[in-house]
């Protein structure tokens, strides 16, 4: 298809010079001088293919084609303005009506999901989640391939098409029935390797397990492992009627820790941080829904975008 390499610049001087109806007051709209501005209207006859102004008694008359181009170009010019501005301005959320896909880690859902979908009922009521769970390791892929808008997760290397903000850090804790240890007692190393332990696998063992075998390790310690389990979320109900062990995030140890049936312990060696937070794609970086959206997921874990 052909298309014309008409610009912006060049329909702004043509709805100037067919307003002023003169090359010199034409010129200072513009700032331009008159022989620039006398060159521009050469270029632009020869453009369009008409006069456009023509020498009366009365100065310089438009001819009717001019004024028909002139009305096209204000309304050209008006759409390219829209286009041009931060859509974000006119972005209302509650008069939005659509759906949205996340992927997130369970441990994530339950601790950041609950509120998020709480601000949705009152600040976007017409938007829906499809929510679908994914292991840290395909968070990723999943943007790239545009199967889900937002991933919330552990902090991995991303490609340079991702964007990754923080939401928070977090350490382990050692979680426990209580009772199953002297509530009075720091956990130490002895007691950390005479209980079994229960290995959380999602796909691959989590941050906190990973690193705890391999600090283990560097010792020449094994722990006892009796379940591979693949979700945080049986871990209240496997720990409830065992002398089970679990190392888990912090935040995640202090939501189960609620109930007082459970206890929480600091690891007997150094398992360093984890960074959880949210990533989204180059795609839809300067959506105004996503803008919005992000904010809002950020404000909740107290930080901002």
């Amino acid at each position: 298809m052909d298309v014309p390499r008409v610009d912006a610049w060049s329909l702004h001087c043509l709805t100037v010079l067919i307003k002023e109806r003169n090359v010199t007051r034409a010129g200072a709209v513009l700032d331009l001088s008159q022989p620039a501005t006398s060159a521009v209207l050469s270029k632009l006859r020869v453009l369009f293919g008409d006069p456009l102004l023509v020498k009366s008694s009365a100065g310089m008359i438009p001819t009717p084609r001019a004024l028909e181009l002139a009305m096209q170009a204000d309304q050209v010019l008006d759409g390219m303005r829209r286009m041009t501005q931060p859509t974000e301005q006119g972005f209302n959320p509650s008069s939005f009506q659509g759906s949205i896909s996340i992927a997130a880690t369970d441990i994530v859902r339950l601790l950041i999901l609950p509120e998020l979908l709480s601000v949705l009922e009152v600040e976007a009521p017409g938007l829906s989640i499809k929510i679908s769970n994914a292991d840290r390791t395909r968070i990723h892929e999943r943007l790239e391939r545009a199967e889900i808008d937002l991933g919330l997760g552990p902090q991995e290397v991303s490609s340079g098409r991702l964007h990754f903000r923080d939401l928070w850090t977090d350490t382990a804790s050692c979680l426990v029935r209580r009772g199953v240890i002297d509530t009075n007692q720091s956990l130490t190393l002895s007691t950390l390797m005479e209980l079994s332990h229960i290995k959380l696998v999602p796909s691959q063992p989590s941050h906190f397990d990973d690193q705890l075998d391999k600090v283990l390790s560097l010792e020449g310690l094994n722990r006892k492992v009796k379940v591979l389990e693949p979700s945080f979320l049986m871990v209240p109900s496997l720990l409830s009627t065992s002398d089970l062990v679990a190392t888990v995030p912090k935040r995640f140890a202090d939501r189960v820790c609620s109930d007082t049936n459970f206890q929480q312990y600091v690891p007997p060696v150094s398992l360093g941080q984890m960074c959880i937070g949210i990533y989204w794609h180059e795609r839809t970086h300067k959506e105004p829904l996503f803008r919005w959206l992000r904010a809002r997921i950020c404000a909740l874990a107290g930080v901002s975008i």
